[in-house]
């Protein structure tokens, strides 16, 4: 026997999670609070985001002023 093509397909009957719709209800409130409390989190992330770059790029800037050596060029690597 070959077997090349699905001829027919049911799906199975789908299965409740929750019996109760108060607690579907709490559930999904509590999934809600989640998303907001991660959406919060990472609006802070991006807002320190900005800081914690220009804070990179003046450690940068006083590192090359005080190595006044030129950067290796890429074809000093070789």
């Amino acid at each position: 026997m070959e077997l090349q093509a699905v001829v027919s397909h049911e799906a199975p009957p789908p299965t409740r999670s929750v019996e109760d719709l108060g607690a579907a209800f709490d559930k999904l409130r509590t999934k809600s609070a989640e998303r907001e409390e991660r959406f919060k989190e990472q609006l802070r992330a991006e807002g320190e985001k900005g800081k914690l770059l220009d804070r990179k790029f003046q450690e940068g800037l006083k590192k090359a002023k005080d190595d006044p050596a030129p950067p290796k060029r890429p074809f000093d690597y070789e």
